[in-house]
């Protein structure tokens, strides 16, 4: 069989939401920092502004969730084997979720009514790599049961060609949109 690699980006198109969000929590940071001035606190004879403190904490904040306010999935496909990862701010990148094929018990449309119990069960892990923004319906749900015994629900937005890809690795467990719906099990 040929080396196959594939990759496919789905960045977060919510723009509107990333600004909002960077501007809700400059405004907190400038928040506490006038609060520490207005409102010292007594030490022994002298009344101490805690703004150097004040400023600490603001600049540790919005290095911390200034990269997270924007983030983009990447699925990567190699010779059956699936990672995703989740990309900050276009320059840090996380490891979320690494899976063989194998591992994989259903990969079918969110919309399918047929598996709707099998969606609504509880997981140990659930992620949703999705565009937010988007409509719902090339939304797919991935059912795995990782080696570790984890069982893993991933909601994500894989192109033709990487559903094509999963198909020809899980046949049985792949159900592509106009196919018959066919039970398959699902262990708990």
């Amino acid at each position: 069989m040929e080396d196959i690699c594939y990759e496919q980006l789905i960045a977060d198109s919510r723009r509107g939401h990333t600004v909002l969000m960077r501007t809700l929590l400059i405004l907190g940071c400038l928040t506490l920092v006038a609060l520490s001035l207005l409102f010292p606190i007594p030490i022994g004879d002298q009344l101490v502004p805690l703004t150097v403190l004040a400023v600490a904490i603001s600049v540790i904040a919005v290095t911390y969730f200034w990269r997270r306010t924007a983030k983009e999935y990447e699925y990567i496909f190699t010779d059956g084997q699936f990672d995703l990862d989740v990309i900050f701010d276009k320059n840090g990148r996380k490891r979320l979720l690494s899976f063989d094929c194998r591992e994989l018990q259903l990969l079918a449309a969110r919309e399918e009514e047929t598996y709707r119990k099998v969606y609504e069960r509880k997981y140990d892990l659930e992620l949703d790599a999705t565009d937010r923004s988007r409509e719902p319906e090339g939304v797919f749900v991935a059912i795995v049961k990782l080696r570790d015994g984890r069982s893993v629900k991933l909601s994500f937005q894989p192109d033709e060609r990487l559903r094509k890809l999963f198909k020809r690795y899980a046949p049985r467990t792949v159900i592509l949109p106009g196919a018959m719906a066919h039970p398959v099990e699902i262990s708990q």
